[in-house]
C-alpha cells in the first residue's frame, strides 16, 4: 500500500515569447534550456528519483520536462536505466489555459479584449474567440487528478513511495492546485517548519510561478482505513491524508545562473548545436 507521494509541480523554463511577452507557445531560449537542465541536477542532487514524469503536450513544457528525465537517465549508471527511469507523459489536459485570439498578441495588446462579445468581428472579419473560462480549465485539473493522482493514492497492490512530477504552466499550473486542494481534508494541508518561519501565504494563493519555479508537496497516508465514501455526486476525497507543502516556487538551482550576453540568452534554443565540452573526449576512469 502507498504510504507517501512526493508531488511537485514545476513551471516550465524561459521561452522565445516569455522574453517578447506574447501569449503563445515557442521554443525555449538558450536560457531557459539550462534553467531546466539545471533543475533537473538539482532534483538529482536532492535525491529525487521520479517515478512518474507528467507534461503538458505544448513544446515548452514536454522539452523542460525531457531535460529533467535526461538528468535521472545519466545519473542513473545501471545497464537497464532508460528503462527504469519514466517516460514523459504529455497530456492535453494539463496545457496552459487557451487565449483564444489573444494568442499570439502581446500581453497588454489594447486591441484585443477578453470582454469581446463570442460572434464579434474584428475588422478583418475573422470571428473573436474568447479566453478558455476559469470553470473549463478546471474540469481538466479535475480530470488529471481522477485519472492519474488519485490511482496513485489508492493503490493497494503496491509498497512504494511514488514521486511525481508534473510540468505545466503558470496560470494552470495555480487552478490546479487549488483543484487539488479541495480534495484534501481540512486541516490536513501544513507548511513546512522552514516555510512557516519566513512566509504565510494564503493556501489557495502561493503567489506566482518563475519560469522553472517548483512547488513540492509532501503526502503521507495518515490512517491505515480505506477513505469513507463521498456523497454521491462529488468527486473522491483524499481523507486519510496529510499533505506539508516544502518548497513554494523552489529556485535554489538558478543561483549564480547567469543570462548569456549578447542576446544569445534569449535566443531560440538550437538543439542541433553542441556544447563545446562534447568535442573532447571523456577520460576513461578506471
Amino acid at each position: 500500500m502507498v504510504q507517501s507521494v512526493k508531488l511537485i509541480l514545476i513551471r516550465h523554463g524561459e521561452t522565445v515569447d516569455n522574453v517578447a511577452q506574447v501569449y503563445r507557445d515557442s521554443a525555449l531560449t538558450n536560457h531557459g534550456v539550462q534553467q531546466a537542465i539545471r533543475l533537473g541536477l538539482h532534483f538529482q542532487t536532492l535525491g529525487l528519483a521520479f517515478t512518474h514524469l507528467f507534461s503538458s503536450q505544448l513544446q515548452r513544457a514536454a522539452n523542460t520536462a525531457a531535460q529533467i528525465r535526461q538528468a535521472q537517465l545519466i545519473l542513473e549508471t545501471h545497464d537497464n536505466a532508460a528503462e527504469t527511469v519514466p517516460v514523459v507523459l504529455q497530456l492535453p489536459v494539463l496545457m496552459e489555459q487557451d487565449f483564444g485570439s489573444m494568442e499570439g498578441k502581446k500581453f497588454h495588446d489594447p486591441s484585443h479584449k477578453s470582454e469581446h462579445p463570442r460572434n464579434e468581428k474584428n475588422r478583418h472579419g475573422i470571428e473573436f474567440v474568447p479566453m478558455e473560462s476559469k470553470d473549463t480549465m478546471a474540469r481538466r485539473a479535475d480530470s488529471f487528478i481522477d485519472e492519474h493522482l488519485m490511482p496513485l493514492l489508492g493503490d493497494t497492490s503496491k509498497d512504494m513511495s511514488p514521486v511525481v512530477a508534473i510540468v505545466s504552466h503558470g496560470i494552470f499550473l495555480s487552478m490546479l492546485w487549488k483543484r487539488l486542494l479541495l480534495r484534501l481534508p481540512r486541516k490536513s494541508v501544513v507548511l513546512s517548519p522552514e516555510l512557516r518561519a519566513t512566509a504565510r501565504p494564503s493556501l489557495e494563493h502561493l503567489g506566482g510561478w518563475s519560469n522553472t519555479g517548483y512547488l513540492e508537496l509532501h503526502l503521507q497516508r495518515a490512517e491505515a482505513e480505506e477513505p469513507s465514501p463521498s456523497p454521491a455526486g462529488m468527486s473522491r476525497i483524499t481523507q486519510g491524508w496529510t499533505t506539508t507543502i516544502l518548497t513554494i516556487n523552489g529556485k535554489d538551482h538558478l543561483r549564480s545562473l547567469k543570462r548569456t550576453g549578447g542576446g544569445v540568452g534569449s535566443a531560440r534554443h538550437d538543439a542541433s548545436q553542441k556544447r563545446i565540452d562534447t568535442f573532447f573526449k571523456r577520460r576513461r576512469v578506471g
